[in-house]
């Protein structure tokens, strides 16, 4: 295995940071829709719409997630515990 070469753009801007949180905001809508939540449908279509009219966290917060409270971290945490639960079922007794 060789050195791996990452470009200098995950240094700048927050990328990464910015990265983590929009799978944070993800797995919070796909929880909400997956539980057939349609307000939140209509919302997060809305927030496709507005594309980049305004900061991504204003266009979240106007569709029902404020990505400066606990709720899309802690909706990770419980995707992560499901993905580990059924990894584990998975391996039964090997594990």
């Amino acid at each position: 295995m060789g050195v791996v070469w990452c470009g200098p753009f995950i240094f700048y801007d927050f990328y990464v940071f910015q990265y983590s949180t929009s799978m944070a905001g993800g797995i919070w809508f796909a929880e909400k829709l997956l539980a057939g939540d349609e307000d939140v449908r209509r919302a997060f279509i809305d927030a496709l719409k507005a594309g980049g009219s305004d900061y991504a966290y204003r266009i979240l917060l106007e569709a029902g997630l404020d990505m400066a409270s606990p709720e899309p971290y802690r909706a990770t945490v419980r995707r992560m515990n499901d993905i580990m639960d059924r990894i584990e079922g998975l391996l039964g007794d090997e594990g």
